[in-house]
């Protein structure tokens, strides 16, 4: 299939991703998710948005590529599978396996290990803080679901910044704050962010909990002060229950909640579109 008619309907790309992404995209050992579900069979909504999304921008192809917080690496594999050779496609993040690079290396032209949170307590400080490309050298940077993550954004919208070329264009997904699911969650008791016992007071791991949820007009405001602007901004739903082990109170919840997606900003999650200059 050509890119076009991968991309035309959710069933074509889940043909798509599954020829390229069902050996080897890791499993969710999960309780929460239904056997044998895989992460980007997850995701899938997430990757349809954000693939038609580029394809609109760069009808041809993009220059290069930089892949923020790039495990694990199914967004290096599905964009060398849309556009081929062409692109040169980079990867940046942190606690790269050798096996992770062995796999990563086949799709992605470089891999950058860079700390682009600093500031968190649990950065390490020996880790370089820019990714090893030149100013103004990436045409596209994908940066998905790692924004809530950051301590600190500023440094990570810099670095951003200085890579992008004139014009360049940066797209971003992180969760809602404003989610229809978070505010009625409050009245059940139930936290915004990660449960207490998975949050940053007691996790210490590679994993970083959710430090921030931000609103639409937050973002804008942050990205504005380093000079990219806000292109194009979409709420959208990750359709989650497709793969979810829900009980029948989780899934009434969910029902009521979808009721309120139709008003685009109750929707849970934030896809954004920067450009720089």
């Amino acid at each position: 299939m050509n890119r076009k008619e991968v991309l035309k309907n959710l069933s074509s790309y889940r043909k798509f991703a599954d020829l390229h992404l069902e050996q080897i995209s890791p499993d969710y050992n999960d309780p929460l998710w239904k056997d044998g579900t895989k992460h980007y069979k997850v995701q899938e909504w997430r990757y349809f948005l954000l693939f038609n999304k580029i394809n609109q921008l760069f009808p041809d192809a993009p220059g290069t590529v930089l892949d923020m917080g790039c495990y694990p690496g199914d967004i290096g594999i599905l964009l060398r599978g849309l556009y081929g050779d062409e692109p040169k496609i980079h990867g940046s993040g942190l606690h790269f396996t050798e096996d992770f690079q062995k796999k990563a290396l086949q799709y992605y032209n470089q891999l950058f290990y860079t700390e682009l949170d600093p500031e968190n307590p649990l950065a390490d400080k020996k880790n370089k803080t820019t990714v090893d490309l030149p100013d103004g050298s990436v045409d596209l940077i994908i940066a998905c679901e790692i924004f809530e993550h950051l301590y600190n954004p500023l440094h990570f919208i810099r670095e951003s910044a200085r890579l992008l070329s004139e014009k360049g264009t940066m797209i971003i997904t992180t969760d809602n704050l404003k989610y229809i699911g978070n505010i009625l969650g409050l009245f059940r008791n139930k936290t915004v962010f990660s449960e207490l016992k998975n949050s940053h007071i007691f996790m210490k791991s590679e994993w970083r909990p959710h430090e921030r949820l931000y609103l639409k007009h937050e973002i804008a405001e942050l990205f504005q002060m380093h000079g990219l602007t806000v292109r194009e901004h979409l709420f959208f739903d990750n359709h989650y229950e497709y793969y979810e082990r829900l009980p029948l109170k989780s899934k009434i919840n969910q029902t009521i909640c979808k009721m309120f997606y139709v008003i685009p900003s109750f929707r849970p999650r934030h896809l954004v579109v920067f450009q720089k200059g």
